[in-house]
C-alpha cells in the first residue's frame, strides 16, 4: 500500500546511523583534548614569548615553579639550556608540542602555542619523570591496556563461514606471532578479535599497550609512541619510555593507523624493520624483543595508501596477516547465536 515506505525508512536508519558515528568520533576527539589540556594545566605555568625569544610575560606559576624565576625582557635561553628549537618556532610563529628540554636541571616538555594576530607564542611548561622517579615529576606514562580474560576465540561467536574464515586468519597470527591487521567498520569486533589475538598468542605472557591514535594530538604521537630522553641535573636521565618501548616482547595495539602522521609512520617502519627504537633526544638503541603489532583501521587498507594516508611500506610492515572483519549485516547466519 505504501510502495515508498520501506525506502524512507532505510534512508531515515542510515541518517541515524551516520548522526550516531559523528557523534561518537567528536566525543573520542573532546575527550583527547581534554586530557591533552589537563596535563598542560598541571604544568609549572605559562610564558608568553615574542618573535625574537624574549619572554613578555609569565603566567601561573605557582610558588616553587620552575618558573617563578623568569623576569620580562629576558632572552629564553638564559633560562632554558637548549633552547634553538624554542627559539626558531617562535620567530615563525610555529607550534610545537611536549619537545623534551632542560629547565633548571630538571627535565621538562615544553609546548608552543602560536598566537599570529599578536606576533609572539604562549609555552607551556611540565615536568618529566625521571628514571629514578624523583618526588613531584609528573607521571607521565600510562596506558590501560585491554583485559586479557582466558576466553580467547570463544567471544568470537557465530557459526556464519566468514566468521569461520576471520577465526581462521586471526589464530594463523596468534600462534605465528606475526603482525597482523584487522580491516573492518566500526563496530564489527576489531577490538574483540584483537584480544583473543592478544589473549591466546605468542604473546599471551608479555604486556599489552593500546595506542588510540584518535585520542592522542597529532602533534604528541611521536612523543607517545617513541619516548624521549636527555641529561637532567640529577645523577640520572631524565625520561619518559614510549609505548613501544613499554610493549617489548609483548603487544601494541595501533588504533587507527591511518591517525598516524606521515612523518611519524617513517619512524615507525624503521623501528619495526630494526625491531629496535630510540627515544627523542637518547642516544641509547632500545631492542623491542619479539613485539607483535595488532593494528586496526575502519577504512579499505589498499584506499588509505592511494589517498596518501598510510606508507605503502609501513602498511606491508603491518599486514603480514591481514583479517577484513565483516559486518553483521554480511553474516546473517550469526544474528542468531
Amino acid at each position: 500500500m505504501q510502495p515508498y515506505m520501506i525506502g524512507w525508512r532505510l534512508s531515515l536508519a542510515s541518517s541515524i546511523e551516520n548522526e550516531n558515528k559523528l557523534r561518537q568520533h567528536r566525543g573520542e576527539d573532546e575527550a583527547g583534548y581534554r586530557g591533552y589540556l589537563r596535563r598542560m594545566m598541571e604544568g609549572e605555568g605559562y610564558v608568553v614569548i615574542d618573535r625574537d625569544g624574549t619572554v613578555v610575560d609569565v603566567l601561573g606559576a605557582r610558588k616553587g615553579s620552575l618558573l617563578g624565576g623568569w623576569t620580562p625582557g629576558h632572552p629564553i635561553g638564559e633560562y632554558l639550556d637548549g633552547s634553538a628549537p624554542v627559539e626558531r618556532a617562535a620567530a615563525a610563529c610555529r607550534g610545537m608540542s611536549e619537545f623534551p628540554l632542560t629547565l633548571g636541571g630538571v627535565g621538562v616538555l615544553a609546548s608552543l602555542e602560536p598566537l599570529e594576530d599578536r606576533g609572539c607564542c604562549v609555552m607551556s611548561v611540565r615536568r618529566i619523570e625521571s628514571a629514578a622517579g624523583e618526588p613531584g615529576a609528573a607521571a607521565l606514562e600510562g596506558n590501560d591496556p585491554f583485559d586479557r580474560g582466558p576466553a580467547g576465540f570463544e567471544e568470537l561467536v557465530g557459526t556464519s563461514v566468514q566468521l569461520a574464515r576471520v577465526r581462521t586468519l586471526a589464530q594463523r597470527a596468534a600462534e605465528s606471532g606475526v603482525n597482523v591487521l584487522l580491516a573492518g567498520e566500526p563496530g564489527v569486533g576489531k577490538h574483540a578479535v584483537a584480544k583473543a589475538i592478544a589473549s591466546s598468542g605468542a604473546h599471551r605472557s608479555g604486556p599489552v599497550v593500546v595506542v588510540s591514535c584518535s585520542a592522542i594530538p597529532s602533534s604528541s604521537i611521536e612523543v607517545e609512541l617513541f619516548g624521549c630522553e636527555y641529561e637532567s641535573g640529577s645523577s640520572h636521565a631524565a625520561l619518559r619510555r614510549g609505548l613501544l618501548e613499554q610493549a617489548r616482547d609483548g603487544v601494541l595495539l595501533i588504533e587507527e593507523i591511518a591517525d598516524i602522521p606521515l612523518k611519524v609512520q617513517g619512524a615507525l617502519l624503521s623501528a619495526i624493520e630494526k625491531r629496535a627504537t630510540l627515544r627523542l633526544g637518547g642516544t641509547e638503541t632500545i631492542d623491542l624483543g619479539s613485539m607483535q603489532i595488532i593494528s586496526t583501521t575502519s577504512c579499505d587498507p589498499a584506499g588509505l595508501v592511494q589517498e596518501g594516508k598510510v606508507r605503502r611500506e609501513l602498511l606491508t610492515a603491518l599486514a603480514v596477516i591481514t583479517v577484513g572483519i565483516p559486518p553483521l549485516r554480511c553474516r546473517r547466519d550469526d544474528i542468531k547465536p
